[in-house]
C-alpha cells in the first residue's frame, strides 16, 4: 500500500481519469506481463562496445557541453536505503562515465529488484533553445550487460504513459528481457522530463476543492480547478514539458552513454516518442523496435479510436471467456453482454455492495477495472470471475481489482503500466494539512495534495489547437459515447482538462511522421490490443519512411511478453539487426488458449 495520501472516491470523482480509456499504457502493464520469459536463441555475432568518441558527431550547437558530460555513476539505492534512486555520490565516489560495474557489484539482498544497477543524474538544458540557461536533471539507471566481451552498447527503453516511469521499467529488464539481451545490451532507463526523478509535474489539489468539483457535476470547472493546481506548483516547467523535448534528451543521454547511434524500445506512449526522435535524429536511430504502436495522427486527438479499442477489447474478453466449456459468466456472449448492460445501468442507479467492510462498487470503478484488465490477458480469469459475481449482486471481486480493500476510500497496489496516467488528487504525492479559502467557514485545516500533473502536461500538447476547446471536448464525448456506449463516457474529462491546458500544442501536434532517412523501425503489436488499436499500428507502419509490422493474434497490451515468437521477433532484430521472417505470431496466455507449438505466420 502506498503511504501516499489518497482521498476517497466520491471526494477525486470530478477529477478522476480511469487510466486505460484516457491514455496509452506502458509496457509490461501490470506484474503479471513481466513473468519470466525464454531466451532466444543465442547470437554468435559479437560486437564492440560503442566509443564515447563517436557519440559527439552531429551535436546539436551549443549543447557540447551536454553530450560531453560525465555523471558519476553509483550503485542505485536499495529497497531499504533512504536515497533516491536517482541519488549520486561526490565525484571520484563511482566509475567514470562508460565504466561498467558488474551486475551484483551493488549492494543489497539478490531479491533486490535494484541489485546491479547504476544511477546517476544527467543535465539537460530547460529551454533548448537557451542552452546557456537554466538545467534540469533527468534521473537515469543502467543494468550493465552480463557478457562485456560480446557487448553491443546501450538499449535505451520508455515503458509509455505518458508519465510512465522509465527507471522503475528498468528494475524489471530482470523479468522483462530475455538474458540474451541482458547480456549483451546494457538496458537504461531514464524518467523522461516532468516524470518521477525528473523535475516532476505536480498539480497542488485541495480536498475541499475536490469535493466542490464533485458536486457541481461541472467537468469544465472541474478541470480549471486541476489546471490551476498544476500551473501554481509546476508553472515554469510546463511549457518545456514534452515529446519534442524529451526526443531531445534521450539524445544527449545516448551520447553521455557513448553510444554513437540510439538503439531504443519504447511500448505504448514510448512508440510515439521513438518516432519523434527517428524525425529529429534519423542518422543517429539505431536499432529501434516500438511495441503497441500509438499512432500520433490519431492519438489523442481521436476521441474514438481508444474509447472503441476498450469496448472492442472487453468483447474479445468476453468473447475468449465464453469459448471455454468453465466460464463463469455466462454460455454465450449476447448473453454476457446483456448481463453486463443490466449491471451497467444498476450500478449507475446504486453502487454494488461488497462483503465486509469495504466500499460499494460504483460504475466508474468496474469499467476502471476492466480496463485495466485489457492490459495482460493474464489478468483476464480474474476480471471473469469478478464479473460473474458482480452479476450476483456482489461487488467483493470488482474491489478486490481495484485495490480499495478499506473503508477510508484508499487505493491499494495498483498495474504499473500507467504511473502517472491515472494522475488524480490523491493518486500521488502527498498531503498536508494548510489552512485553505475553503476551510475558512469551520475553521478546520483543507488538506493539500500533489496530485501528478504529468500525463496531462505532456498528452495535451499532442492535440492540435484548434481541437482544445470545450465545445470540441464535449463534441468528442459525444462523439465517443455512439461507438463505445460503455468506454466512452470517460473522454470528455479528459479532453476538457487539454481544453483549460496553459501549455501550446506542439508544432507538429496530431501529424504523421515520416522519419526521412533513419534505417528501418520494427512495429509490433497485438491484434486485439484495447489501449492502442491495431488500426494505429498499421497506420504507423504506412507513414514512416521505413518500417516493419509483426503483428501477434492476442489481446492485452504489449507484444514483447507473450511467448516463444514474439521474443525471437524483437531478440533477432536487437542482437542481430535481423529483419523478422515472419509477419504474424499467436501466442497466447495459456490459461486462455494453447499457444501453437509453431507460434508463427509467414
Amino acid at each position: 500500500m502506498s503511504s501516499h495520501m489518497r482521498l476517497g472516491a466520491a471526494a477525486v470523482g470530478a477529477f478522476a481519469l480511469v487510466a486505460a480509456a484516457a491514455g496509452c499504457g506502458g509496457g509490461g502493464s501490470g506484474k503479471a506481463e513481466l513473468a519470466s520469459h525464454p531466451s532466444a536463441t543465442a547470437s554468435s555475432t559479437s560486437a564492440a562496445a560503442s566509443s564515447p568518441a563517436a557519440s559527439t558527431s552531429g551535436t546539436p550547437a551549443g549543447l557540447r557541453q551536454f553530450y560531453e558530460q560525465k555523471p558519476d555513476w553509483a550503485p542505485c539505492a536499495s529497497a531499504g536505503d533512504s536515497a533516491a534512486a536517482g541519488d549520486s555520490p561526490a565525484a571520484g565516489d563511482s566509475p567514470a562515465a562508460g565504466d561498467s560495474a558488474a551486475p551484483g557489484d551493488s549492494e543489497g539482498p539478490s531479491d533486490d529488484p535494484k541489485a546491479g544497477f547504476e544511477c546517476a543524474k544527467i543535465k539537460v538544458p530547460l529551454d533548448y533553445s537557451q542552452p546557456d540557461g537554466e538545467t534540469i536533471e533527468l534521473a537515469v539507471n543502467r543494468l550493465p550487460a552480463a557478457d562485456k566481451s560480446q557487448r553491443i552498447g546501450s538499449l535505451l527503453t520508455n515503458p509509455g504513459g505518458p508519465g510512465g516511469s522509465g527507471l522503475d521499467f528498468a528494475y524489471e529488464a530482470k523479468d522483462f528481457f530475455t538474458q540474451n539481451i541482458r547480456d549483451r545490451y546494457d538496458v537504461v532507463g531514464m524518467d523522461p522530463r516532468g516524470v518521477g526523478q525528473s523535475s516532476p509535474v505536480l498539480c497542488e489539489i485541495t480536498k475541499r476543492m475536490a469535493e466542490v468539483a464533485e458536486r457541481s457535476q461541472d467537468p469544465e470547472a472541474a478541470s480549471k480547478l486541476f489546471v490551476d493546481g498544476c500551473e501554481t506548483k509546476s508553472g515554469k516547467l510546463l511549457n518545456e514539458v514534452g515529446t519534442d523535448n524529451t526526443a531531445r534528451d534521450l539524445d544527449v543521454v545516448r551520447g553521455v552513454l557513448g553510444d554513437p547511434k540510439l538503439n531504443y524500445m519504447g511500448v505504448s506512449y514510448g512508440t510515439v516518442l521513438g518516432q519523434f526522435y527517428a524525425d529529429q535524429f534519423p542518422s543517429h536511430v539505431g536499432r529501434m523496435v516500438l511495441d503497441s504502436v500509438a499512432n500520433p495522427n490519431g492519438w489523442p486527438a481521436d476521441p474514438t479510436a481508444q474509447a472503441q479499442g476498450f469496448e472492442t477489447g472487453f468483447q474479445v474478453l468476453v468473447q475468449t471467456c465464453v469459448q471455454r466449456p468453465d466460464c463463469p459468466m455466462g454460455k454465450t456472449q449476447r448473453e454476457v453482454m446483456d448481463k453486463f448492460s443490466d449491471l451497467m445501468e444498476h450500478l449507475k442507479k446504486a453502487p454494488e455492495p461488497a462483503k465486509g467492510d469495504i466500499p460499494p462498487v460504483t460504475a466508474e470503478e468496474t469499467l476502471g477495472v476492466l480496463s485495466q484488465a485489457s492490459y495482460s490477458e493474464a489478468v483476464w480469469p480474474s476480471a471473469e470471475q469478478a464479473l460473474a459475481l458482480a452479476f450476483k449482486g456482489d461487488g467483493t471481486g470488482i474491489r478486490a481489482m481495484s485495490g480499495e480493500d478499506s473503508g477510508g476510500g484508499g487505493k491499494g497496489d495498483e498495474p504499473e503500466q500507467e504511473p502517472g496516467q491515472t494522475a488524480s488528487p490523491g493518486d500521488s504525492g502527498t498531503a498536508t494539512d494548510e489552512p485553505g479559502d475553503s476551510g475558512a467557514a469551520t475553521g478546520e485545516p483543507d488538506e493539500s495534495i500533489e496530485a501528478d500533473g504529468s500525463f496531462q502536461a505532456i498528452m495535451c500538447r499532442h492535440i492540435p489547437p484548434d481541437e482544445r476547446t470545450p465545445q470540441a471536448a464535449e463534441e468528442g464525448g459525444k462523439e465517443a459515447m455512439t461507438v463505445a456506449p460503455f468506454f466512452g463516457e470517460f473522454v470528455q474529462s479528459t479532453l476538457m482538462r487539454c481544453a483549460e491546458w496553459p501549455a501550446p500544442s506542439l508544432t507538429n501536434a496530431g501529424r504523421a511522421i515520416r522519419a526521412d532517412g533513419a534505417p528501418t523501425i520494427l512495429l509490433v503489436a497485438n491484434t486485439n490490443d484495447a489501449a492502442t488499436p491495431i488500426a494505429w499500428a498499421r497506420g504507423v507502419n504506412g507513414q514512416l519512411a521505413d518500417s516493419v509490422l509483426v503483428t501477434n493474434t492476442s489481446g492485452g497490451h504489449g507484444f514483447y511478453p507473450m511467448g516463444a515468437c514474439t521474443h525471437k521477433v524483437v531478440d533477432d532484430f536487437l542482437l542481430d539487426d535481423r529483419l523478422p521472417g515472419v509477419r504474424t505470431c499467436h501466442d497466447r496466455n495459456p490459461a486462455l488458449v494453447p499457444s501453437p507449438s509453431a507460434g508463427a505466420t509467414p
